[in-house]
C-alpha cells in the first residue's frame, strides 16, 4: 500500500525516477546492503530499521572477535526505494536485465571504489514475522553474492524479549514466541527451545525457493546452482547465531553438544543486533 499510494505517485510526480534519486540526485556511495521481501509490511519493516540504526551488538553471541561493519553514516540501498516503482513492469523487468549478477541488487553489493574495495560493508537481512526471506529466489542470489564477497551478515534478533510489552499493549505478529521451536545445524538436531526464529520459518532449502517471475526464477536458479548446499548451511548459521543470542537457561545445552570453539566458528562474519534498549 505505502509503494502504491506513496512511492509510484511522488515517483512519478519527480520525472519517474526511484524515490532514493528523487531525494539524492547526486546519487548515495551505498555503504549498507538490505534484503528482505515485502511480506513484512511498514509498520513491522520500521521497527526493524529502528532496531538496526539503534541497537547495539549483542554481548550474547561474539562481540570480541567481530567488530562492528555498520558504518556510523548509514546509505542504505532497498530494492523498494532504489528500483523506480512507478515504472511499467515490463520496463521494470528489463532493468532487472537477462544476467542477474548485471541486476541493479548485484551492482549495489559488487560495486567497488577507486581503491578497490567493496562500497557494501555488510549485508543486513530483514526478516519477517510471514515467510522466511529465503522462500524468495533474489533474497538467495543476494545472499549467495554476500557469500562470495565474504561480507559480514548483520541481522535484528527476532526474539519477543527485543520490546517490552506495556501492559495493555497487543503482540505484534513477530514478537509471538514460538514454542518449542526445533534448530539444526549441517542436519544435527540441536534440540528444541522457546525462540522466534523468523529465518527457517516455512524454510526447507534454497531449492525450493520461488520468485514472482518465471523468467527470473530460471536465471536465478542457473546462478544458484551447485551452491544450494553452502547456502543451506549459510542461513541455518545465520539462524543458529539468533537462536543462540537469545537463549539464556538453555544455553549451555547447546555449547555441550557443540563445543564453544565450533560455536565460535559458526558466529564468524555473523553479527546480532540486540535491541533490548528500544522502548
Amino acid at each position: 500500500m505505502v509503494v502504491k499510494y506513496v512511492v509510484v505517485p511522488e515517483s512519478q510526480a519527480a520525472g519517474g525516477m526511484s524515490w532514493a534519486l528523487a531525494r539524492h540526485p547526486d546519487g548515495l556511495p551505498v555503504n549498507i546492503f538490505m534484503t528482505h521481501c515485502w511480506e513484512e509490511g511498514i509498520y513491522e519493516f520500521h521497527r526493524k530499521v529502528k532496531r538496526y540504526i539503534h541497537g547495539g551488538i549483542s554481548a550474547r553471541t561474539n562481540p570480541e572477535t567481530e567488530a562492528d561493519p555498520r558504518p556510523a553514516t548509514p546509505h542504505i540501498w532497498c530494492c523498494f526505494l532504489a528500483n523506480p516503482q512507478c515504472w511499467p513492469r515490463q520496463a521494470l523487468k528489463e532493468l532487472l536485465g537477462q544476467d542477474p549478477m548485471k541486476s541493479p541488487f548485484a551492482k549495489a553489493l559488487m560495486t567497488k571504489n577507486g581503491a578497490g574495495e567493496l562500497l557494501a560493508k555488510c549485508v543486513w537481512l530483514v526478516s519477517n514475522h510471514a515467510t522466511s526471506i529465503y522462500n524468495r529466489l533474489w533474497c538467495v542470489l543476494e545472499l549467495k553474492i554476500a557469500m562470495d564477497l565474504g561480507l559480514p551478515i548483520v541481522f535484528s534478533l527476532s526474539s519477543a524479549s527485543v520490546r517490552r510489552r506495556r501492559k495493555g499493549d497487543t503482540p505484534m505478529p513477530e514478537l509471538t514466541q514460538n514454542p518449542q521451536q526445533k534448530m539444526r545445524l549441517n542436519g544435527v538436531d540441536l534440540g528444541s527451545y522457546n525462540v522466534n526464529d523468523q529465518l527457517l520459518l516455512g524454510f526447507d532449502g534454497v531449492q525450493h525457493a520461488e520468485c514472482s517471475d518465471p523468467d527470473d526464477a530460471k536465471l536465478i536458479r542457473d546462478v544458484v546452482k551447485g551452491s544450494e548446499g553452502q547456502l543451506d548451511t549459510l542461513i541455518e548459521r545465520i539462524s543458529f547465531a539468533n537462536t543462540y543470542a537469545m537463549l539464556v537457561h538453555d544455553k549451555h545445552k547447546i555449547e555441550e553438544k557443540l563445543g564453544k570453539a565450533v560455536i565460535k566458528d559458526l558466529l564468524k562474519g555473523i553479527l546480532v543486533v540486540d535491541c533490548t534498549c528500544l522502548p
